[in-house]
């Protein structure tokens, strides 16, 4: 009997501390200040696909995570008890909406640079680590994943990294399937004899075979004493859909060439943007006008054969379309962005969020300068919609802090 009882009091205990984490997320929530867009202009029907994340700060601490869409304000607190289980750990809309449609594919399936999707197939490339070696011995795997749609059927392919033992680290950057090729795309480090060498690769995998067939390196940068080196892909307009190629940012400085407000002080060593082309195995160094240098401030994003460039300065962006086959700039835009107030000490300038889909740019700044939300037609530079993140209520003492901008766009 006493078994049961003690099972009794095991379900009392559980539904009182849910019942209690119930009470004090009402009463938390209700004293949060409520959030809503005002329009200044366009169709509020351009905000549909927009969800803003950020923090609440309440006496100069964190109070909760908020998600602000046209609808309003989500704070984590107003999530059930459930679902904070279930979703601990964050997901983004592309890898949820993944979820809801191939659940049993996606299991343990969240790296988002690692998926492919067209028509026929879905892909996930991860890259296995064999920690039981030494670390100088390493045994990296390509862990491949491949699910028919048609027919439902799923295959895989797991096969070694060549020359692994050279490598350092490994990670997938960009994954594409063309003329029935896998393309995996890696950011490596690499030791070569005495020296460490930042590099990109692209392995080729034969879907009819499931065999590695190529291996085709991009650009390998060697780590140099007293300079600092930046590599890396550039954001992906659609990251897990068809592009035609992957653009690399290569950039060197002297070590110590910020001043002490964080701004460059010196000329770059070096400053290139490489264009792989996945259907050609082949790469090129972009040949950028001299008006369209790469600055502290500037976002660049790539699409298909087009490359973004978003230069932001104190009251204004200019929105360059860049494209890679003519290696002409296509299209130019400036965009009236809220000028930082004088009374900010500092005046450091905060630098907007970007995002693009279907040839429009979003664009979120703020929090200090008024969070704005403007939506632009890429295309004829309109504004579409131009609205204010303000807080409804007026409780003072929170401070919003918009981080992330996210289209939902499944």
């Amino acid at each position: 009997m006493n078994k049961y009882w003690k099972l009794i009091g095991l379900l009392v205990i559980i539904v009182l501390g849910i019942g209690t984490f119930y009470i004090y997320k009402q009463v938390e929530s209700g004293s949060l200040p409520e959030y809503g867009i005002t329009k200044e202009s366009g169709s509020e029907s351009e905000l549909t696909p927009v969800t803003m994340q950020g923090l609440v700060i309440g006496d100069g601490n964190v109070t909760d995570y908020v998600e602000i869409t046209k609808s309003g304000a989500v704070y984590g607190q107003d999530q059930s008890y459930i679902q904070m289980y279930l979703e601990s750990g964050y997901n983004s809309n592309m890898i949820k909406n993944l979820q809801e449609k191939y659940r049993n594919f996606m299991r343990k399936k969240n790296y988002e640079r690692g998926f492919f999707e067209n028509e026929e197939l879905l892909v996930y490339a991860d890259i296995d680590v064999d920690y039981s070696h030494y670390v100088a011995d390493e045994n990296y795997r390509f862990q491949i994943s491949i699910l028919d749609k048609e027919g439902n059927k799923r295959n895989s392919i797991n096969i070694d990294v060549p020359n692994h033992k050279n490598l350092s680290s490994i990670y997938v950057e960009d994954v594409q399937v063309n003329n029935n090729m896998l393309y995996i795309l890696t950011g490596n480090d690499v030791r070569e004899k005495e020296e460490y060498h930042s590099a990109f690769r692209v392995y080729q995998f034969d879907l009819d075979t499931n065999e590695l067939v190529g291996e085709h390196p991009i650009v390998s940068v060697p780590y140099k004493e007293n300079t600092s080196l930046s590599i890396g892909l550039l954001s992906e307009v659609n990251r897990k859909e068809e592009h035609d190629y992957a653009v690399i940012h290569h950039r060197e400085h002297k070590e110590g060439w910020y001043s002490e407000e964080g701004v460059s002080d010196a000329e770059p060593l070096s400053d290139e943007l490489i264009a792989y082309d996945f259907s050609k195995n082949e790469s090129k160094k972009l040949d950028i006008p001299d008006d369209l240098q790469v600055t502290e401030n500037m976002n660049i994003m790539f699409d298909g054969s087009m490359t973004y460039f978003m230069d932001a300065s104190d009251g204004e962006v200019m929105v360059s379309l860049y494209d890679i086959h003519s290696e002409k700039v296509e299209k130019q835009f400036t965009v009236d962005i809220p000028a930082t107030p004088e009374h900010i000490e500092g005046r450091v300038m905060e630098s907007p969020v970007f995002q693009i889909e279907d040839d429009k740019l979003y664009i979120l700044t703020g929090p200090s300068i008024g969070a704005h939300i403007k939506v632009m037609d890429l295309q004829s530079g309109d504004i579409l919609y131009d609205g204010v993140i303000e807080e409804m209520d007026e409780k003072e003492r929170y401070e919003l802090q918009l981080r992330n901008l996210e289209l939902d766009v499944s």
